[in-house]
């Protein structure tokens, strides 16, 4: 029976050990993720970086191809970082090509991804571009939110280069709010904190470029025109097309101002060449809004309401109400995406903790049972002992009285054998008398 009740327990305890380990196995199998291999990740790096280097020599078509494959490639094997700097980028190409609307579509996926991992400088830059897609509406007062909230991350984080480049943005919005003095303020700001980072010539130029355009607002044409050639000078020397054809043209308007239409003409037509080259819209559609001013001051009719024609029209595809529409749309569908994604991440924590307690009550039930089951062999196990015990001991007393039984027999035929042998037997003190009594006689 012994050997029963130690198989038993040992049979008890391995179940619940089983049930435990289950238990703990689902409860932790969110903690097991498939190990990404170094090799996929840094393919995917090398496409990224590919990729922006192209956006910044203006080929955005082939951009995008690196972009796009690093994306797919990215959700294949689930690299989150590799899908967050995949929509980035692919929001600020269409960023440079002025497709507003999809631009915003993917730079809210690349912050939706971006939060998703807790990553605040992903989040930062995120924040910042969309910012920088509602400048380019001249939604301000988005962009001015945006950018505050960026800057109080890269603050945070310390991310000089990021609070320099958004002081510039910053300063962009108050200058086309025609806040000429808050513009400076912000441009010099940009330019003495971009001292304390290295490499960043990109952001001098485009600071040089606004200066000279807030100059030009002032009348301060000889201040402006040097503000603009030396941006010019930094833009040709990093190959920024993009850069290069905004700079041009806004030395062309300068010229035209300045009533140098020959040269106004010159810039702004190798402004807009370069404009159609890289498909920047914003540039194109300011070139021909210049040189509409420039032919209709030369009184050449045809040529300026050409060039005017082309200028409202790229006019509208930018501003046109259906993207403007589109935009407040998916702007409006994150927010919902964002909150539904709370509630079902609200749901999901829920669940969890209830699927926990579900499998600690199991393991409870479990562990009851098999006590109870321990309990119960442990007492058919006494009990049983107890009745062998007692049977034993039932069999003894009556062997005892078989035994006390015989005892008395033959104690009894022993004390009568000695009865009949006293009987039989003459004592010695008789034949001592007798004898005594012959030895008198003689």
């Amino acid at each position: 029976m012994g050997i029963f009740f130690v198989f038993l327990l040992r049979s008890m305890l391995k179940k619940l050990l089983f049930i435990f380990f289950i238990s703990s196995f689902i409860g932790n199998r969110s903690c097991y993720a498939t190990e990404l291999k170094k090799e996929d990740t840094l393919k995917i790096n090398n496409l990224t970086t590919t990729g922006r280097d192209l956006i910044i020599k203006g080929d955005y078509i082939k951009a995008d191809s690196f972009i796009g494959e690093a994306l797919l490639f990215s959700q294949k094997i689930n690299y989150k970082n590799g899908i967050y700097n995949a929509f980035l980028n692919k929001g600020v190409t269409f960023w440079y090509q002025e497709n507003f609307p999809k631009s915003l579509d993917y730079l809210l996926k690349a912050l939706k991804v971006a939060e998703e991992l807790g990553n605040k400088l992903f989040i930062s830059r995120a924040l910042s571009n969309i910012g920088l897609v509602h400048a380019s509406k001249s939604n301000y007062t988005e962009a001015l939110d945006y950018y505050q909230r960026a800057m109080i991350i890269k603050k945070e984080i310390g991310d000089k280069k990021a609070v320099a480049i958004l002081l510039s943005n910053m300063a962009r919005i108050y200058g086309d709010m025609k806040n000429n003095k808050t513009a400076l303020d912000y441009y010099y700001r940009s330019l003495e904190a971009n001292k304390k980072v290295l490499d960043n010539d990109g952001l001098v130029a485009l600071n040089y470029t606004g200066i000279g355009g807030i100059y030009k607002e002032l009348g301060a044409y000889g201040e402006a025109k040097l503000y603009y050639t030396d941006a010019l000078k930094i833009s040709e020397s990093m190959n920024d097309k993009m850069r290069i054809s905004s700079t041009l043209v806004s030395i062309g308007a300068l010229d035209l101002v300045q009533k140098d239409y020959k040269l106004a003409e010159q810039n702004l037509q190798k402004g807009l060449k370069m404009a159609i080259e890289i498909a920047n819209v914003t540039n194109q559609r300011d070139a021909y809004q210049k040189l509409s001013e420039l032919y209709e001051n030369q009184s050449n009719w045809s040529l300026g309401l050409s060039n005017y024609r082309n200028y409202i029209k790229l006019q509208d595809s930018i501003f046109n109400s259906g993207n403007t529409k589109k935009m407040v749309q998916l702007e409006m569908s994150y927010e919902f995406d964002k909150k539904d994604a709370v509630l079902r991440s609200e749901q999901e924590k829920k669940a969890v903790l209830v699927a926990a307690e579900k499998r600690k009550q199991q393991v409870i039930i479990w562990s009851v049972f098999g006590i109870l089951l321990l309990a119960i062999g442990f007492t058919v196990y006494v009990y049983k002992n107890y009745k062998e015990k007692q049977k034993i001991n039932v069999e003894i007393t009556k062997q005892k009285h078989i035994i006390e039984e015989k005892q008395k027999e033959i104690l009894d035929s022993i004390y009568y054998a000695k009865r009949i042998q006293t009987a039989l037997i003459t004592s010695e003190k008789y034949i001592e008398r007798n004898l005594n009594k012959l030895n008198n006689k003689l």
